[in-house]
């Protein structure tokens, strides 16, 4: 099992039991009281023609079937309409139609480990990409996309998310948003984001002129493996209080740990290993009491190791390395550890 297959099954995991731990009930079967919307049903077909199957995946979607008993289909059982659509890891190929955001209740959208590659107008009424409309404004009730690892897709323009105001996790992690200047931005327009993943998307711009950014709500943030080659932000100091997970591994930044860190008061695990960060690890991240996972290795750090590390009592994995520190880890350390 390579990499990526092992990287797409977690992710899977993850979203899923995520989508359970929201109280929203997913309908185990495929039975339904009622039969299948037919402006669900006619999004759905719009969808299926710009797939190629190779695998002959959807061969259960046509007008014969009900759509409530199509393959990776879920229906609420009282009202027969579309509430879920899981295709991930099927193999699909071809570009994905935005009529997919015209289920008026479909709340979770999984594509994630396909071979997509772009973004499809085509008899949907998102034609106003580049400048949004009202048009936007009946489609929030999507609480879950993910459309991870699809790894020859690449998006020059995020607006067609902007109007998904229900938005609770967005994973487009490994999707090239390289050109995408305004990811930011057009993030901090959904406040009710839980987690938020951006890793391997070839974004180089983290240093906005923004200070505050109003991820109201955010627990996980993860942007590791970019292009950054910056400091750290002024905007991930000010970030939701209740952001508890940041990864921001691999991207290349430099400068030291400003002590603003502190101001993310709940942080359960913080990854900031294979970056340019130097001087002395900070004394006062000993006062990260509920720190679970911390990780700094790989980076330029010098001097030696703060004893404040030993007050980090709820620590259970610790990763810290270089080349120019001196001494010995705390001994109160290791029994957490």
């Amino acid at each position: 099992m390579n990499q990526s297959t092992i990287v797409c099954f977690t992710s899977k995991i993850s979203v899923l039991l995520l989508f359970l731990l929201s109280a929203m009930v997913l309908q185990e079967g495929n039975c339904s009281t009622h039969s299948c919307n037919k402006k669900d049903q006619s999004a759905l077909l719009i969808f299926k023609h710009d797939v190629v199957d190779p695998s002959n995946y959807l061969s259960s979607w046509s007008n014969e079937q009900d759509c409530c008993a199509w393959k990776g289909v879920q229906c609420d059982n009282v009202t027969g309409r579309v509430t879920t659509l899981d295709l991930s890891n099927q193999y699909l190929e071809g570009e994905i139609n935005l009529s997919l955001l015209q289920i008026q209740f479909l709340t979770f959208l999984n594509l994630s480990c396909n071979s997509f590659t772009g973004l499809s107008l085509r008899n949907s009424n998102y034609q106003s990409l580049v400048k949004p409309s009202n048009a936007y404004a009946n489609f929030s009730s999507l609480k879950y996309l993910d459309l991870s690892f699809n790894e020859d897709m690449q998006l020059d323009n995020l607006k067609w998310l902007s109007h998904l105001s229900s938005l609770q996790l967005l994973n487009l992690s490994a999707i090239n948003l390289g050109s995408e200047t305004n990811w930011l931005q057009t993030m901090a327009m959904h406040p009710s984001l839980l987690e938020l993943r951006l890793s391997m998307c070839h974004l180089d711009n983290i240093r906005h002129s923004v200070k505050f950014v109003n991820f109201t709500s955010l627990v996980t943030l993860d942007l590791s493996q970019n292009y950054f080659y910056s400091n750290l932000p002024y905007w991930l100091f000010n970030i939701s209080s209740d952001i508890s997970h940041i990864d921001l591994s691999s991207n290349g930044l430099r400068g030291q740990i400003p002590k603003s860190l502190l101001n993310l008061r709940k942080l359960k695990s913080l990854r900031l290993d294979d970056n340019e960060l130097k001087g002395p690890i900070p004394d006062w991240l000993g006062k990260h009491e509920h720190l679970q996972h911390l990780n700094l290795s790989e980076n330029l750090f010098n001097g030696s190791f703060p004893s404040s590390l030993g007050n980090l009592s709820s620590l259970t994995q610790l990763g810290v390395s270089s080349d120019s520190l001196s001494g010995n880890l705390p001994n109160r350390i290791w029994p957490a550890l």
